[in-house]
């Protein structure tokens, strides 16, 4: 697990992305730890799938579905990496890219911290 300091003095926008249908626990005990450390922040999920949706409801934050175009579809297949690996590691890598650009061409004029899943920020550094 990675650890980042992070002091949000300003209402800044926390953005994860989550691709697939597996069920990420870590992804909502993060999100979970997110709303009472950074209570001003604004959280936001992008997703892909959508039996996600109860989590998001549970937890009561934004949500962004992300939808695949048929120009992103047709580069993907384009790629030589092994998408079978690790059951779509490099898919998924790549895509979360695109998801990001796809919620941020929507938000333009917002700031915001994308982390990863299994990333902690804690409120005090040093």
């Amino acid at each position: 697990m990675t650890i980042i300091y992070l002091h949000i003095g300003v209402r800044m926008n926390l953005v994860f992305v989550h691709l697939g249908s597996s069920n990420p626990e870590h992804l909502w005990a993060n999100i979970r730890y997110c709303l009472k450390t950074f209570p001003i922040a604004r959280i936001t999920v992008v997703l892909d799938h959508q039996g996600h949706r109860k989590h998001i409801k549970d937890l009561g934050i934004k949500v962004h579905f992300y939808e695949r175009t048929s120009l992103e579809e047709s580069v993907m297949s384009d790629l030589s990496h092994d998408f079978g690996f690790r059951m779509g590691f490099w898919r998924y890598s790549i895509e979360r890219i695109l998801a990001l650009s796809n919620w941020h061409s929507l938000h333009r004029n917002e700031s915001f911290v994308h982390v990863e899943s299994d990333v902690l920020l804690l409120n005090n550094f040093p």
